[in-house]
């Protein structure tokens, strides 16, 4: 009975080791936090700027609002990608690994195909289609944001799926229900950003420490 406990423990912790050796877990909670703080504030300074009611349905669309976004959700982009690098590298560096590894590319690169994807296929809604069917492109940036993060927790933490899965479904939501299609953005990639972020930060570098 021992021996097969025994066996048991042994297969156990071969699993884990394959499972470390096979994920990237560098990946830092206040990169997700910090994204969605930026998410947030660049909402907030849309709302204020045009003096816009928070749930007000989205039917203020124009060609005052519509290039308005798009800098804001650029800025907000770049900041994120910013967080993401510079977090991941602080914690890479705090738990002694490297950060440019093939694993870690591995995830780059199942997270960065699906966005790229979606930014070729979203490229018309945010030019040459003008306003119209901007509310559509913004539900369906999560629809992809939330297919990339599923691709890449396939070699990163299991949380990314879950993350992932919320965002499809929160962009499918804002795609039907295009009118608050901004309000299902904010709330994917800056509330559930915020979430996540501070569920993993607890989980993996809180915990650790203890």
């Amino acid at each position: 009975m021992d021996q097969q406990e025994d066996y048991r423990k042994t297969l156990s912790d071969i699993r884990n080791l394959m499972d470390t050796s096979s994920r990237f877990h560098s990946v830092s909670g206040l990169s997700g936090i910090s994204s969605g703080i930026a998410a947030l504030l660049g909402i907030a300074v849309f709302y204020v700027h045009f003096g816009f009611g928070l749930f007000d349905p989205f039917l203020f669309v124009n060609y005052l609002t519509v290039p308005f976004l798009m800098v804001d959700g650029l800025v907000v982009l770049l900041l994120s990608i910013v967080f993401a690098l510079f977090f991941t590298y602080r914690n890479a560096k705090k738990n002694g690994e490297k950060t440019w590894t093939k694993l870690s590319k591995r995830v780059l690169l199942y997270w960065v195909l699906p966005m790229i994807a979606g930014g070729i296929i979203l490229l018309p809604y945010f030019s040459g289609s003008g306003p119209i069917l901007f509310p559509s492109a913004i539900a369906l940036s999560l629809v992809f944001y939330g297919l990339a993060l599923i691709s890449a927790s396939r070699f990163s933490l299991n949380e990314l799926f879950w993350l992932g899965l919320i965002q499809l479904i929160l962009g499918i939501t804002g795609f039907f229900l295009w009118k608050y299609s901004l309000i299902c953005w904010a709330m994917g990639f800056g509330v559930m950003n915020v979430v996540f972020g501070a569920l993993v930060y607890r989980r993996y570098e809180v915990g650790s420490r203890n």
